[in-house]
């Protein structure tokens, strides 16, 4: 009986287990393959005062009704 076990025992270590990917890995992965949308791609003061509101109003709507916390 112990040579039985004995010899499930190897059995069952020769074989690694899976490399599974963890929740941070996948994460880290998603936010690296994600398209940045927003990225500022202007050259002068004009386009990044329009860029700013544009993208102000996008965080308002995404955001949705709130308010900053008080100083």
């Amino acid at each position: 009986v112990s040579f039985v076990l004995y010899s499930l025992t190897l059995y069952a270590t020769d074989k690694p287990l899976p490399k599974l990917p963890t929740l941070d890995n996948v994460l880290r992965e998603s936010a690296e393959r994600a398209p940045l949308q927003w990225q500022f791609t202007g050259k002068t003061a004009e386009d990044l005062t329009t860029w700013q509101e544009k993208f102000r109003a996008k965080l308002s709507e995404l955001l949705g009704p709130h308010t900053p916390p008080k100083k």
